[in-house]
């Protein structure tokens, strides 16, 4: 997996570096090299070597509009599929929205480019084929203060994988805190879209946007589920508005999540 993901993180730096070529080699070169370079053209071609640098410019955007075709409409390219683990980088998908790639899939993205991915809908998204069962979810309330002047509370979303106590950075673990889980006494298949588990999201993310605080983030929500509340939920009219942190979780150990989280 991180020998796939190498290979197409060089293959968007070489895509790009090649149009600079063009315009940075001939003006870096030792003047022996470009003299050798125009001697081969000029016996080649028989004419006398005449590429200003506006020419060579020109000659850089022409190569990066071919390589955007040949992604978008010859190659059809997708751009990380599901068996390879995405960049936590924005920087990376950008380039290669830039470079035509344009399906990806959310499979093993981190959750904080997932919002972005689908909130400005950068590419079009492959689907997750998960299994839709309407099983129970639940909220619980009890670690949170009914006051809309907070700084900021948790809001843990506990569905693939249960999400403990010991797991959260300890600077965040004591504060009010909203914990929205799945029941999972029936069901051995973790991955599962259950709409009563987004419709408690829902709730719960309205609840936490009384508090007047910021939402500190934590969730093990499969693709399905992430696209569906990013969607319904926080894009929706004045919920667009939410001041969230996503605290994503290390690939280790207990999986601790990261103690400083990511505006999204």
């Amino acid at each position: 997996m991180v020998k796939k993901k190498m290979k197409l993180i060089i293959s968007i730096i070489i895509q790009i570096i090649i149009p600079i070529i063009v315009i940075i080699i001939p003006l870096l070169c030792p003047e022996f090299i470009r003299n050798m370079i125009i001697n081969i053209y000029e016996t080649l071609f028989g004419n006398e070597w005449k590429i200003t640098t506006y020419q060579k410019i020109v000659a850089s955007i022409m190569i990066w509009i071919g390589i955007f075709i040949l992604n978008r409409h010859v190659f059809k390219t997708e751009f990380l599929k599901g068996d390879v683990y995405g960049s936590k980088h924005i920087i990376w998908y950008c380039l290669a929205k830039m470079l035509g790639y344009n399906k990806i899939s959310l499979i093993r993205k981190p959750y904080n480019i997932i919002f972005k991915i689908v909130k400005y809908k950068m590419f079009e998204i492959i689907p997750d084929e998960i299994e839709e069962d309407d099983v129970e979810a639940y909220i619980d309330y009890s670690n949170i203060m009914d006051s809309n002047n907070l700084r900021e509370c948790n809001l843990i979303i506990s569905d693939t994988y249960e999400i403990k106590k010991e797991q959260i950075p300890e600077s965040k673990r004591n504060l009010d805190t909203i914990y929205v889980y799945r029941d999972k006494s029936e069901k051995v298949n973790n991955r599962i879209y259950s709409p009563k588990l987004l419709n408690k999201i829902g709730e719960a993310f309205e609840r936490a946007q009384k508090t007047g605080g910021k939402i500190n983030l934590f969730l093990t929500t499969n693709t399905r589920t992430t696209k569906e509340m990013i969607e319904k939920i926080l894009m929706k009219g004045e919920r667009s508005t939410y001041n969230i942190a996503i605290f994503l979780q290390e690939d280790n150990g207990i999986r601790m999540f990261n103690k400083k989280g990511i505006k999204v």
